[in-house]
């Protein structure tokens, strides 16, 4: 992977859903180690045979350049499908996105854990656009999505739950598979 996002969104509808949520994106560097995240958040909707609500905890595997250059775009439009059935606590979906941004456009793989109670399958269209007034509050001024998936901006001491998060997963991935990278829904992380 050449980035990852994790976001947390809610869906509720009947053939028609809207979405909306907030999350993270983080790019991989040259040497393995990951950029300051940058604060994102997502509006959408949907439709298809679906019903019910959800909340998604959504991670999506950026596996090329092209796609983590989609993210520093100051808003993107993201359109792809998706499959999920949530009960209760427990839940899972799948999807693919195609990303479009000032910078180009890209393929990303999503996958998510949900819990409420919703079933479908559905075409998605959703914005996606960086969050400034999360980024300068954590930063303490404001802060382009550019420079803060790039190398250029050092990594902030308050996302270092999630860079150890991150190598934990990673390093018990490599110790139960033997290999250097996990492979999520096709993706090496």
């Amino acid at each position: 992977a050449r980035g990852l996002v994790f976001m947390t969104i809610l869906k509720v509808g009947f053939m028609l859903t809207g979405r909306v949520g907030t999350g993270l994106v983080m790019s991989k560097m040259p040497d393995g180690s990951w950029s300051a995240p940058c604060a994102i958040g997502v509006s959408g909707v949907g439709w298809g045979f679906q019903v019910g609500t959800e909340l998604s905890d959504v991670i999506l595997i950026l596996n090329t350049q092209n796609a983590v250059d989609a993210f520093t775009s100051e808003s993107q439009i993201a359109i792809g499908s998706q499959l999920g059935v949530s009960v209760g606590p427990i839940g899972r979906s799948a999807g693919t996105d195609l990303h479009i941004g000032k910078e180009g456009a890209s393929a990303a793989f999503s996958y998510a854990h949900s819990k409420g109670l919703f079933m479908g399958i559905s075409l998605e269209a959703s914005g996606i656009f960086c969050r400034p007034d999360v980024n300068r509050c954590f930063y303490g001024h404001d802060v382009k999505p550019s420079t803060l998936l790039s190398s250029a901006y050092p990594k902030p001491l308050g996302a270092e739950p999630l860079y150890r998060a991150l190598s934990e997963v990673l390093a018990e991935a490599k110790r139960s598979t033997g290999y250097d990278e996990v492979c999520v829904g096709g993706s090496a992380i």
